[in-house]
C-alpha cells in the first residue's frame, strides 16, 4: 500500500504556520502568511532547499488514462500495472476498472466509482461512457468525476 503525505493548507486568521502535515520533514522549512489582503495567503521557504528536496506532496482531485493509451494502469494512482498482474484488483462491480491495490479500489469508490460504475448494458452512464469514447475525448469522463 502506498502512503501519501498531504500537506494541507488551514483557513485562519492566526500567526502561527498553518501546516499539517503526515510527515513532520515536508513542513519543515515551509511557512504560510498572508501577502496582503487582495492575494491571500501564500507558501514560503523559510530556508534554503537542495535541488530535488521534496516540498509538497499531495494526492490529485482527478485522473484520468487516455482511451488511446495502450499501457494498463491503476484508475486511481495511474501506476503501471503489467497485463499478467496478479495482484490487481477489480472493480467489485464487474467494470472491469482495474486497481494497483485495494487502497486505490476503496480511494475511488469513496470519491466517485460508485456513481459512475457503468457496468450495465443501457444504463445511462454507461451510454455516456460510450458516447465519450466515440467522440475520443476522455475529459467529459474526467469531469463527471
Amino acid at each position: 500500500m502506498t502512503e501519501c503525505a498531504a500537506v494541507h493548507l488551514v483557513d485562519s486568521d492566526s500567526d502561527e504556520a498553518l501546516l499539517t502535515s503526515t510527515q513532520s520533514a515536508l513542513s519543515t522549512g515551509l511557512e504560510v502568511r498572508l501577502v496582503d489582503p487582495e492575494t491571500g495567503k501564500g507558501m514560503f521557504a523559510t530556508k534554503n532547499f537542495e535541488s530535488n528536496d521534496l516540498l509538497l506532496r499531495e494526492p490529485p482531485v482527478v485522473v484520468t488514462q487516455c482511451f488511446d493509451c495502450s499501457v494498463r494502469a491503476c484508475r486511481t494512482c495511474l501506476k503501471v500495472l503489467c497485463e499478467e498482474a496478479q495482484d490487481a484488483v477489480q472493480c467489485s462491480g464487474g467494470c472491469g476498472h482495474v486497481y494497483c491495490s485495494e487502497a486505490c479500489r476503496e480511494a475511488a469508490a469513496l470519491s466517485y466509482h460508485i456513481s459512475m460504475c457503468s457496468v450495465k448494458d443501457g444504463h445511462p452512464l454507461a451510454e455516456f461512457e460510450d458516447f465519450v469514447r466515440n467522440v475520443g475525448n476522455e475529459y467529459y469522463l474526467l469531469a463527471a468525476m
